[in-house]
């Protein structure tokens, strides 16, 4: 999808031990761009984004909830009831739609609690890329009756 020449010239830059790391990730890059000519890895990017604030507000809700049932063990129960999860996910989308918010590196808003966690990139054989392939949707042409 690149060209030979342009892949000639982008591996040439390459250090020679980073250069089979540099292939996978082009041969990944394109199988992706070929199954979703639209958002290509990006789309993966994406959708991973949007996984983490999914997780994020989760995990919200649960340590909300893990401190209501704190307090009622303590003896406070008389005062406190379990938090609602619905409200508190709705408070928490309302609070990082309004606030003002880190862009992640697409330029999607990254909620506060999601702020504190760090994520690394696995380096991956080749092997184990192609499983995720299969996962993207492939286009369906239909074909109508003459």
């Amino acid at each position: 999808m690149f060209g030979v020449k342009n892949l000639q010239r982008m591996l040439q830059k390459v250090p020679p031990p980073r250069r089979d790391v540099c292939v996978q990730t082009i041969v990944y890059e394109s199988n992706l761009r070929a199954a979703d000519p639209v958002r290509g890895c990006c789309g993966v990017i994406q959708d991973l984004e949007n996984q983490l604030m999914d997780t994020a507000v989760e995990l919200e809700v649960l340590r909300r909830r893990l401190e209501s049932y704190r307090r009622m063990a303590r003896g406070s129960h008389s005062q406190s009831q379990p938090p609602n999860p619905l409200a508190i996910q709705q408070q928490l989308m309302a609070r990082t739609s309004h606030d003002t918010q880190t862009q992640g590196p697409s330029g999607v808003g990254v909620p506060p609690a999601a702020n504190e966690l760090t994520a690394t990139l696995p380096q991956l054989p080749a092997m184990e890329m192609e499983p995720q392939l299969s996962q993207v949707p492939q286009p369906r042409l239909s074909t109508m009756p003459p």
